[in-house]
């Protein structure tokens, strides 16, 4: 499997091989770890969150949720490795049905924070991914005790279909950025 789209399901031998060869890549963006922080110019920014509980009980099902990649599935999205642990380094590849296409992409972990109001991970596209950038998915609990899950990107298209896909492309990431939001929140 070279090519980012397909119009057939990638089978998972095409998936280890994939993660295989994205494993030892390097990403695809300078700015590693800037969804922590200030995110960098020269890309599209994307900042969506949503309170949906309170209390330790409700920080606790966010923190399970993002751990199983509750929101990719809720999106539609298939892992590979099917059950990703999420720890830095970790590299995933994730298969997708978009517009009639099979779209592969290879992110890598950048960054976790595990803390007591506090937990989630942010991944960076590797080469094989249709955009390059990066994508944070948060779960905190406020001093009041509120729970919000908060997703941050920055990304630009890294191939030529995504680039001319250009307002198609961002309601595509705005549509799974919400599905995201409803999966970890559990709404």
């Amino acid at each position: 499997m070279t090519s980012v789209y397909s119009l057939s399901s990638p089978t998972v031998e095409e998936l280890e091989v994939l993660l295989g060869e994205q494993r030892d890549s390097t990403l695809s963006y300078r700015e590693v770890g800037a969804t922590a922080n200030e995110l960098p110019y020269g890309y599209r920014h994307l900042r969506h969150s949503l309170a949906f509980a309170n209390g330790a009980t409700g920080f606790a099902a966010g923190k399970a949720a993002i751990e199983s990649w509750a929101g990719h599935r809720r999106a539609g999205i298939r892992l590979y490795p099917e059950r990703p642990v999420v720890s830095d380094g970790q590299t995933v590849v994730l298969a997708s049905r978009v517009a009639g296409l099979w779209v592969t992409a290879a992110c890598r972990i950048v960054w976790v924070v595990d803390e007591p109001s506090r937990y989630g991970f942010a991944y960076g596209t590797l080469p094989h991914h249709p955009e390059i950038g990066e994508e944070s998915f948060i779960v905190q609990r406020t001093p009041e005790s509120q729970v919000t899950v908060e997703i941050t990107a920055f990304s630009r298209p890294s191939s030529l279909l995504a680039r001319l896909g250009g307002p198609i492309t961002h309601g595509i990431q705005t549509r799974t950025t919400r599905l995201y939001l409803k999966g970890i929140s559990g709404t």
